[in-house]
Formats: structure tokens, C-alpha cells, sequence
């Protein structure tokens, strides 16, 4: 290589041109070699003075450890100063939200007081002070337990410490709400509180370790109360005064009606025989005009009587007795059609009656109901071509109205108010008799169901009656004229 043939040498290598699978094993070979080895392997045989690369490793190593230190250190400095802001962020909140508390607590209406786990108050309102009368060291480190406070319950016994609900709440954990009890203030007046109470726990614990304590002031309330209690009893006392009162007036009503039926009754008959008997035994003495004047007082003596007895009917009416029970509308409506059928048997007449109508009323009562109306239904269709009367009920908005409708005469609407009214009748004696009581009748039996009555009718074109029996039934309106609300008219 050199082209010195002579050196001392250790190790001497020959390489043959164009072998490069040689070179490479060799080249290899030398890469095992220490720096010194070869180093040494130059001098011996070249005489010439190998300067090994300088080996950065440690260096790099080093870099890479202080950058990762580094590193480390800006993430648990950035870290650090994130947890240090949140803390501060977190004491803020926390001192913001401390304030927000008292400043709510202290605005309250309600005396608020709290209690450690010994029973002793530790934190209290303005409102509390208030209210009890006491002042903030009167307060302050006092327990429900003290023989000092002096409370009373509802009745005026005693109020024992171990009954208030703060010390409840410490011993069961539980919450009260709603204790009533009066509380002797140091000014020796007595306030009445409710109180509610709840055990303060931690997550994960059951036993408290204090509670809250919330009272308002019922004074108030209680004197409104005891007024009112005062109130009723008077009340009651008056109820039963005007009731034995009542009960009086009822004996005397039941003797004006005895006295009405035999008292009265007797003249009117009395003056209907003596009539008949001037009209039958002095026949060809009296003229006509005399035998005219006989048969109006007879008809007249008539007419009261039927009178007494539809205002003796009504009085019998308000004084019976209610008893309610299931009921069949229509077999009663039948039974009552029968009746006027069997009076008047030459008349034709078509009947609807719609079957199984039930209800709950008294049976006797709501038979006098249907008798008046299908009563009426009867008379008014007695001048009318193809008389037809119809029974049934429809179901208004989840409740039952009942009706009964005609084409006889019908009426005007604009006389609606006097169809209830007893003596008012909207038909001349001489076109259709009757008392004006009738309807009178139905009103007072349907508003002791609870329920009510009102009409729609358009002369010469019927009449159609609708009622009640239940408080919870109100005044429907008709399937057929709906959308005509000035023909309708509810009587209560």
C-alpha cells in the first residue's frame, strides 16, 4: 500500500482487485477494530497518526436528558400555576358564594339557626333574633336543650327540649317539618312558631354533624284562627238557634196546611153545593144571566180548591223526605203516560219513550217531576194535529239532561221568565186549565236533586223541557237549535 517492502507488522491484509464480497467481509472485520487497535494497527504499518472521531454520544445524552427535564419542569410549572389559579378562582367563588349565602340568609323572612353535632347554635339570621326576641350573645352558642327557652305546645303543656326538632334531627337523621310551639320571648310575651328541620351529613356518612333549623313567625295566624274558630262556634250556635227556629216555623206551616185543607176547603164546598143545588133545584126560576153568575162562582170555588191543593202539594214537596236511590226514568215516564192514556182513551196520540234511562233520585219526588211535565205535554198537544210527545236523554259534555218535548202550542221565549214563577201562566184559563204551580213543583224538586231546569219553545211548533239531577250537571243546549242561544233560558 505504501509501497515499502519492509515493516514490522502484526497483522498484513491483501486484497485482490474486483472481489467485493472479500472487501466487504474485510470492511466489516475492521469495523470491529477499537479506535486504539487501529490506531495502533497505522503506526505499525504506515507510520502515520490516526485521529479517532470524536464521539458525541455522552453529549447528546446529556441535551436529551436536560431537555426532558426541562420540559418537565415548564409542564409541572404550567400545571402548578393552572391548579394555583384554579385554587385562587375557586377561593373566590367560594368567598363570592359565602356571601351570596349570608346575604340570602340575613334577607330572609324566616329565622334560620344552625346547630354544630353538640346541639349548639353556631350560625343564626337577623330574622331569628327577631323573632324570638333575643339578642346575638343571647344566641350565640345556646342549645335547644337550655331549661331557659320556655315553649309550650298547641294545647299549653310543656315544650321539652329533647322534643324541639333540632336535636330530632341530630338523633335520627331525619327532617321535621311543620312543629308548631309557642315560645316565651325574654320580654315575657309569647310568639308561636313552625318549624322545620333538616340533619346536615356528609357523603358517605350516617350521622350528622349538625342541623338547620328554619321558623316562621304564626302569631298572627293563630289569633286569625282562634277568631275564626270563635267565629264558627258562634256560627253554629246561630245555625242552631235559626234551625229550632225553623223547625218551628215547619210545625206552624204544617198547621197553616191543616188548617188550609179543612178550615178552607170546607166553605168551597160549601159554596160549589149550594151553586149546583141553586143551578139543579131552581132551574126554571133563575134566568140566564143568574144561572150564568152561579156556574162562574162554582167554577171559581173550583179553581181555588184546585189551587189549595197544588199549594198544599208544593208544601209537601219542600218538607218530604230526600232519599236518593237508582232509579228508572223510563218505566216511571210510561207508568205516568199510561195514566193520562187510561183518562183519556179516545185520544190518538204518538209516544216516544227512550228505555232504561236510570239515574239516582228520589223516586217519589222525580215522579212528580215527569207527571207535571208530561202533564203539560199532554194538555198543550190536546189542540194540536198528530200530537206526538218524546222522552229521552243526551249525554252533554260527560253529563246526563234529560228532556221531554212536544208539538202542541208552545210559547214565546220572551215570557221564559215567568214559566217558574208560581201563578204565572203564559195560556188563558179558558185555552188550557191549570194552576201555575206545576212548574213551580219541578223547579224546587230539581234544585233539591242538585240540578236544573230551563225551557225552549216557539209558538205554535212545541215545546221542549230539560233538566238536571246531579250539582254537577249544568244547563246543556239543545242538539236541534244549538247555534240559537236567545231561545234558551235556564232557570235555576
Amino acid at each position: 500500500i505504501t509501497g515499502k517492502t519492509e515493516f514490522d507488522t502484526k497483522l498484513a491484509l491483501g486484497v485482490q482487485k474486483d472481489l467485493p464480497e472479500l472487501l466487504s467481509i474485510l470492511n466489516k472485520a475492521i469495523k470491529t477494530i477499537t479506535p486504539v487497535q487501529r490506531q495502533a494497527i497505522l503506526d505499525g504499518w504506515i507510520h502515520q497518526k490516526f485521529v479517532p472521531k470524536t464521539d458525541y454520544t455522552l453529549v447528546y445524552q446529556v441535551i436529551a436528558v436536560a431537555i426532558v427535564l426541562l420540559s418537565i419542569f415548564v409542564f409541572w410549572n404550567r400545571r402548578l400555576s393552572r391548579e394555583i389559579n384554579l385554587r385562587i378562582a375557586t377561593e373566590s367563588a367560594l368567598k363570592e358564594s359565602e356571601a351570596r349565602y349570608r346575604s340570602v340568609i340575613s334577607a330572609m323572612a324566616e329565622g334560620i339557626v344552625v346547630h354544630d353535632e353538640s346541639g349548639k347554635i353556631i350560625t343564626f339570621n337577623a330574622s331569628s333574633l327577631r323573632i324570638l326576641g333575643l339578642t346575638e350573645d343571647q344566641m350565640l352558642g345556646r342549645t335547644s336543650m337550655d331549661p331557659s327557652w320556655r315553649s309550650i305546645h298547641d294545647d299549653g303543656t310543656p315544650f321539652p327540649g329533647e322534643e324541639h326538632p333540632g336535636p330530632i334531627s341530630l338523633r335520627t337523621g331525619k327532617s321535621l317539618s311543620n312543629v308548631v310551639m309557642g315560645v316565651q320571648r325574654p320580654d315575657e310575651t309569647l310568639v308561636w312558631i313552625s318549624v322545620n328541620s333538616v340533619p346536615l351529613m356528609r357523603e358517605g356518612e350516617d350521622k350528622p354533624f349538625g342541623s338547620v333549623a328554619t321558623f316562621k313567625d304564626i302569631t298572627e295566624r293563630r289569633k286569625t284562627e282562634q277568631e275564626l274558630e270563635e267565629y264558627r262556634n258562634r256560627l253554629e250556635g246561630m245555625v242552631s238557634e235559626r234551625t229550632a227556629a225553623l223547625e218551628v216555623a215547619n210545625k206552624e206551616l204544617e198547621a197553616f196546611s191543616y188548617s188550609v185543607s179543612h178550615d178552607l176547603r170546607s166553605p168551597l164546598r160549601s159554596i160549589d153545593g149550594f151553586t149546583y143545588a141553586l143551578l139543579e133545584d131552581y132551574e126554571d126560576v133563575i134566568d140566564g144571566d143568574g144561572k150564568n153568575f152561579l156556574r162562574r162562582i162554582r167554577d171559581n170555588a173550583q179553581h181555588m180548591g184546585r189551587l189549595i191543593d197544588a199549594i198544599l202539594s208544593l208544601s209537601r214537596v219542600t218538607r218530604s223526605d230526600y232519599a236518593p236511590e237508582k232509579v228508572n226514568l223510563s218505566t216511571i215516564a210510561q207508568s205516568t203516560i199510561k195514566k193520562y192514556q187510561d183518562e183519556e182513551p179516545d185520544r190518538s196520540i204518538a209516544i216516544e219513550i227512550t228505555p232504561e234511562i236510570w239515574s239516582k233520585a228520589d223516586k217519589s219526588l222525580v215522579g212528580v217531576v215527569l207527571d207535571n211535565l208530561l202533564g203539560n205535554a199532554w194538555k198543550y198537544t190536546s189542540k194540536t194535529n198528530n200530537p206526538r210527545i218524546e222522552f229521552g236523554a243526551t249525554n252533554e259534555e260527560g253529563r246526563m239532561v234529560y228532556y221531554i218535548r212536544d208539538n202542541g202550542v208552545g210559547f214565546d221565549m220572551k215570557y221564559v221568565d215567568k214559566l217558574f214563577n208560581a201563578f204565572q201562566r203564559l195560556h188563558k184559563p179558558e185555552e188550557f186549565e191549570g194552576t201555575g204551580i206545576g212548574l213551580v213543583t219541578v223547579s224546587r224538586i230539581v234544585r233539591r236533586h242538585g240540578g236544573d231546569v230551563w225551557a225552549e219553545a216557539q209558538p205554535g211548533k212545541g215545546a221542549t223541557f230539560y233538566f238536571t239531577l246531579s250539582a254537577e250537571s249544568k244547563p246543556a243546549e239543545s242538539k236541534s237549535e244549538s247555534s240559537v242561544k236567545k231561545n234558551k233560558a235556564v232557570i235555576a
